[in-house]
């Protein structure tokens, strides 16, 4: 199947917004808005992940993993290394190691995705078939991972939290889903989307990382799992395929993106808030745009081409 060129440019558009929900951190220019971005961004981001994914050799899958796990291990030590020089902190080595375990920040993503992949790979070499019904296994462990007392620690709870998302969009891939959602006449999805977009600004933000605290907890996680779910349905048809392929040569290094944007993320929070800097959401753009401009640029220069690992 030919790759669909407009889901890489849809991939782009998504991680735009990622961008622009950690430049939020470094000021509060509109907790609604920061809690739509992260409503709708990782579910569907990572559906799209797991639609681009495919059940491998081991061999070959080993190759992407190393790969993979290479990245996360130099960039999380560079963040580590960075705030530890920012803060002024005496060299300590146990620092290096307590973030390898517990992913810095925006890191967490190169390990989680390691986790679906690998998950994916053993359930097809076990010979267990990936359905529907191994779907609501996999959300039903999904909401049951909240009970377990590990939060960062290996980035488990948001592995679980967006498994089923990763598991779906796979499944989608071999549904014809995507296909079928924009054959679909758009009104139907603007009343849906208008009535989710409501709903993301007024629960907690959908950011899974440490267990319940409360039994209305659970509650919370499968309202936010359900919203997202509708919010990515309706991203995908809203979203018109001929605008999203004209930014398919950026979405196809949404990694370069993702994991390139983590240093100077670092070091604008720590100038903004030891200056008391704040932004307005147009400013927040603006950097957003220098942000992917120049990462864009550095896609074009051979020593970091290691790193465009999307094929």
């Amino acid at each position: 199947m030919e790759r669909d060129r407009s889901l890489d440019g849809l991939k782009f558009i998504l991680i735009f917004f990622v961008i622009l929900a950690h430049v939020k951190y470094i000021s509060p220019y509109g907790t609604e808005t920061c809690r739509f971005i992260s409503s709708f961004v990782m579910p569907l981001f990572v559906l799209l992940s797991g639609y681009f994914t495919k059940v491998t050799t081991w061999s070959h899958f080993w190759q992407w993993a190393k790969r993979i796990l290479g990245v996360y291990v130099i960039f999380d030590i560079l963040n580590i290394l960075l705030s530890m020089w920012l803060h002024h902190k005496d060299w300590d080595a146990s620092l290096i190691l307590i973030g390898l375990l517990k992913p810095v920040n925006i890191m967490w993503y190169l390990m989680s995705l390691f986790w679906w992949r690998t998950m994916l790979q053993t359930l097809s070499w076990c010979k267990i078939h990936i359905d529907w019904k191994l779907l609501i296994v996999v959300v039903f462990l999904s909401v049951m991972a909240g009970f377990v007392p590990l939060g960062h620690e290996l980035s488990f709870q948001r592995t679980f939290a967006w498994f089923p998302f990763f598991l779906l969009g796979f499944l989608f891939r071999q549904w014809g889903a995507i296909e079928r959602i924009r054959s679909q006449k758009v009104w139907y999805f603007i009343p849906l989307f208008l009535v989710a977009f409501y709903v993301a600004i007024k629960i907690p933000i959908y950011m899974p990382v440490k267990e319940y605290s409360s039994l209305h907890d659970v509650e919370i996680r499968i309202l936010q799992m359900l919203n997202g779910l509708v919010l990515s349905v309706c991203l995908l048809r809203l979203i018109l395929p001929s605008i999203a392929s004209r930014l398919a040569w950026l979405g196809k290094h949404t990694l370069f993106f993702y994991v390139y944007h983590t240093l100077p993320i670092c070091t604008q929070r720590f100038y903004f808030e030891q200056n008391d800097i704040t932004v307005t959401l147009p400013v927040a753009l603006a950097i957003c745009v220098v942000y992917v401009v120049v990462i864009s640029l550095m896609t074009q220069i051979k020593p970091f081409h290691w790193l465009l690992l999307e094929k």
